[in-house]
């Protein structure tokens, strides 16, 4: 019985086969034709915010080319024949856009950027807005989490009172248009104050969310006039025009502001150096407030400011994610972090490293990097528990006290740290990734060769040397890729791959750290795909399903093909 249920298994195989090769070459004719350690924190409420309004008109940037060349970690990617000082860095994680003041006298400055595609691997020629008689200083530059409208910059305003705003629609295309914006492009407004000392910006993504159709995010300038000190919130609204809010305050501002927006939450945090101010209730520290940028309210400043003071706290800078926010300051020769990882409701503290300054911080829901100055050195520790606690990594730069030790002169983006380096006769912009890639991975185990349409798995392991997560990203020899993970540090990771066509293929792995960082490919491993079936019929049915992919799905089945 059995044996006669195989032969007539057999007959309407075959019987369906004979059927379908006619029907095979009726589709071939048609398919031709078509295709804690705790500090002294306070807190308080105000909101005494105030409305000012301006306008702002356009001003013509130059194009830049692009020349990429080879210029990894420790390398300069802003040098001209003036010093350039002050950067500024911003990305998505793999685009990377630098921003540098080009110092050229006294008084004589301008903007120059340069951006990197492929993580800071190469990078382009040096771009530039021509100005005449404009001092331009202290850039900074933000993301906009948006492919809409990429990143988000200024500097401070020069002595005419110039206040500037440049549009990156792209960080690595400067030609591609936003709006009436023709690539980069500066607009402008002019303000009212007899002193500016700081400036920095907070990117955000324009769209429905935001407070107003043109708003990429907030502008914040420590300004004086004959009334006294003022911390000014600049944005964009609609129509070319910018809105204002600003804070008079009865003590003495420093020259340190640090602003940033948690996308997640839609809040806005800032926090800067405060003296004798009786009124905030404090003698000598850091001041951070914030507020909810409300989704569609051009007068979002208008709800409540809770604050907090870090008495004693000097050089903040400031960064918020996923509800995290992560304040590293100075504080007694320590660099101490102020953290709250519930949106701002309350705050504590760890000590980052003992000896340090002029930090600067990034962050990724609760993993955190403080990049910092100690002796001529740049350095960099890394918290994973939400600023708990922190490990510290060596050096960064590779030529020993060449970091210029003053405000301003690091930034850091994601993994990615820009610094102002003297190592050469003039002051030039660097750049190094945080901490040490993984290493090569082991050489690849699993079958060399197979049948297509079968599943076979690949094993492989490699270690950091930080002792982070990894995960294996495996190409497959067909233009595909897989990433598995993560896996501590020096486990075992697998993955498995069907190919679909017969063939010769070569597979490797690469490994990839929790920052971003990279190990170089592993071996080579060959595999050879040979046809499935050896008897002709089958060997014509695999051509036929080859040709056909989505056609004979009865026959497929019965096959197990």
């Amino acid at each position: 019985m059995k044996k006669k249920i195989i032969i007539m298994k057999r007959l309407v195989i075959f019987a369906i086969v004979i059927g379908l090769c006619t029907t095979a070459v009726q589709i071939s004719a048609i398919s031709t034709t078509h295709s804690s350690t705790n500090h002294k924190i306070s807190t308080k409420n105000i909101n005494e915010k105030h409305l000012l309004s301006k306008t702002f008109n356009k001003e013509k940037i130059s194009s830049i080319e692009i020349k990429p060349t080879e210029s990894y970690s420790n390398k300069p990617i802003i040098t001209t024949e003036y010093a350039c000082q002050n950067p500024g860095i911003t990305t998505d994680g793999r685009n990377i856009l630098v921003i540098a003041e080009d110092s050229q006298s006294v008084m004589a400055s301008d903007l120059v950027m340069t951006y990197s595609s492929d993580g800071g691997i190469t990078w382009s020629d040096l771009g530039s807005f021509p100005t005449e008689d404009v001092i331009e200083t202290k850039p900074v530059i933000d993301y906009c989490y948006t492919n809409d409208f990429q990143a988000y910059g200024t500097c401070l305003p020069d002595s005419t009172g110039t206040l500037r705003l440049i549009h990156f629609p792209s960080m690595t295309d400067p030609d591609l248009p936003w709006g009436e914006d023709d690539g980069w492009t500066i607009w402008s407004t002019t303000i009212d104050f007899d002193e500016y000392y700081a400036i920095d910006i907070a990117g955000y993504p324009c769209g429905e969310n935001a407070p107003a159709p043109e708003f990429h995010g907030v502008l914040t300038l420590i300004g004086a006039d004959s009334g006294g000190e003022t911390i000014d919130n600049y944005y964009e609204t609609e129509g070319g025009s910018i809105s204002a809010c600003y804070l008079n305050f009865v003590g003495q501002l420093g020259d340190t502001i640090s602003v940033d927006i948690d996308v997640s939450t839609e809040t806005y945090f800032e926090a800067m150096e405060l003296q004798d101010d009786s009124d905030i209730g404090i003698d000598d520290g850091v001041f951070l407030e914030y507020c909810w940028v409300e989704p569609g309210n051009d007068a979002w400043w208008e709800n409540d400011w809770p604050t907090f003071t870090f008495e004693g706290a000097h050089n903040p800078a400031l960064v918020a994610d996923s509800g995290n926010c992560y304040c590293v300051c100075e504080l007694n020769g320590s660099i101490v972090c102020y953290y709250s990882n519930d949106n701002g409701e309350t705050f504590h503290s760890s000590v980052v490293v003992t000896n340090g300054q002029f930090p600067a911080v990034s962050a990724s829901d609760k993993t955190v990097i403080c990049s910092y100055i100690r002796d001529g050195d740049l350095y960099a520790a890394k918290s994973v528990d939400g600023g708990v606690t922190w490990h510290e990594f060596s050096a960064m730069n590779d030529v020993s006290g060449s970091v210029v030790e003053e405000e301003s002169s690091i930034h850091i983006a994601s993994v990615f740290v820009a610094w102002t380096d003297n190592r050469n006769t003039n002051n030039g912009i660097y750049f190094a990734p945080v901490g040490t890639a993984p290493l090569k991975p082991q050489d690849l185990t699993g079958p060399q060769s197979g049948g297509i349409n079968t599943d076979y798995t690949y094993t492989t392991s490699s270690s950091d040397p930080d002792g982070d997560q990894i995960y294996y990203v495996f190409y497959w020899g067909d233009n595909t890729t897989s990433q598995v993970g993560p896996y501590t540090s020096g486990e075992t990771g697998s993955a498995t791959h069907k190919w679909t066509k017969k063939g010769d293929y070569i597979i490797k792995v690469k490994a990839r750290d929790s920052s971003g960082l990279e190990s170089e490919w592993s071996d080579s491993l060959p595999i050879t795909m040979p046809c499935s079936y050896n008897k002709p019929l089958l060997q014509f049915l695999e051509l036929l399903f080859e040709r056909f992919p989505n056609a004979f799905p009865i026959l497929r089945q019965l096959l197990g093909y």
